[in-house]
């Protein structure tokens, strides 16, 4: 018995073997990027958060900060640097100054939002609160007392 075969052999053709997807492969490779995003959003909000809490906590260091930005940014002469560090320096003084006057305002605020929070809660919850109210007053405090000089 013979077979009608289109290429004229009684061979059957030979058909390349379906590739199989390499899934493991896949799987590791979506396993290591899914791994590093979160690694790499991990540490940028790390590195964000301490430098707004040290701008925030430390704000005597703000000034010299923005000048260097400035002077990247605007591609400022060392002299155009020096006098805009000069007017920088001079004007953070007075909203330093600022800040302390309103300071005893804002702590007075934070207590009253933490005593109303605390009345709606129940004992578990209010502990919870405490300690992650903690974080808020410590950052809207800061220690300007030895920031800077006084305005004139």
């Amino acid at each position: 018995m013979s077979l009608d075969l289109p290429n004229g052999s009684d061979q059957l053709p030979i058909r390349p073997a379906a590739r199989r997807v390499p899934w493991r492969a896949v799987l590791l490779g979506f396993a290591i990027l899914v791994c590093g995003a979160i690694i790499g959003s991990s540490l940028t909000l790390i590195a964000v958060r301490r430098a707004l809490v040290d701008a925030y906590v430390h704000p005597e260091r703000e000034p010299e900060r923005a000048v260097a930005r400035m002077k990247k940014s605007l591609r400022l002469s060392d002299e155009q640097a020096a006098k805009v560090g000069e007017i920088v320096d001079r004007h953070f003084v007075v909203l330093l100054s600022i800040r302390r006057e309103a300071q005893p305002r804002v702590a007075k605020e934070l207590h009253e939002m933490k005593q109303e929070v605390e009345a709606v809660l129940n004992e578990e919850q209010t502990r919870e609160w405490r300690k992650r109210f903690q974080f808020v007053e410590r950052a809207w405090e800061g220690d300007t007392s030895k920031s800077a000089p006084e305005a004139p």
